[in-house]
């Protein structure tokens, strides 16, 4: 098992625990958030995607309830990232 001070960090702050699961458009991760604390789901998807993202993102941001995840942020790769988090 990799060492958690050598894991590689998402943004900064979101280390890699496992991946949850895959669909059509991309992945999802589970991650600890080492700057609050608290664990995350983070959606990968590919760049062609990006865009449909970024509006749901907006749509969900403006939507609360208790059977809706709560969206935080969205995070743009700007490169490559390796093992674990495996992100082209």
């Amino acid at each position: 098992m990799a060492d958690p001070a050598e894991t590689p960090l998402l943004a900064g702050r979101y280390a890699h625990v496992r991946e949850l699961g895959r669909g059509a458009t991309g992945r999802v991760l589970l991650a600890d958030d080492r700057a609050e604390g608290g664990r995350r789901a983070i959606k990968v998807v590919p760049a062609e995607h990006a865009e449909r993202l970024r509006w749901e993102m907006s749509l969900l941001a403006s939507v609360a309830h208790p059977n809706l995840a709560r969206v935080f942020e969205l995070v743009v790769v700007e490169a490559a990232l390796g093992p674990p988090l495996r992100l082209a």
